[in-house]
């Protein structure tokens, strides 16, 4: 798992609960579901083998979708957009041009109770 990826399910495990299936030995499979403690819905994505895999979107505490990334088996891979708060769209970086760090900023401040330094 890629260092990357670390970093976003430990932020993501840190700032609120996640909901989803496990296989036979205990390893997170499939469609996962992250809430923040408010019961919103902060991120979802798929998890294959514990890693981020496919597509992986994150909301702030109002519902306005703020990143989507794109991970194939813990690395960053594909298209990573992010949006302002406004819906306006911010930056769009490609493949092995992506900046993990910027879901985290944006996780950390949906998050200021419980934010961890980026």
């Amino acid at each position: 798992m890629s260092n990357q990826a670390r970093v976003f399910l430990a932020m993501l495990h840190e700032t609120c609960d996640g909901v989803g299936p496990h296989d036979e030995q205990g390893v997170a499979q499939g469609l996962w579901t992250f809430f923040a403690p408010d019961g919103s819905r902060q991120a979802e994505g798929f998890l294959s083998d514990g890693e981020p895999h496919g597509t992986w979107r994150v909301w702030d505490a109002s519902g306005q979708l703020r990143s989507e990334s794109e991970w194939d088996h813990g690395a960053p891979s594909g298209r990573w957009v992010t949006w302002t708060a406004e819906g306006a769209l911010e930056r769009v970086d490609v493949k092995g041009e992506t900046r993990p760090a910027e879901v985290l900023v944006v996780l950390s401040a949906m998050s200021a109770p419980h934010s961890l330094p980026v």
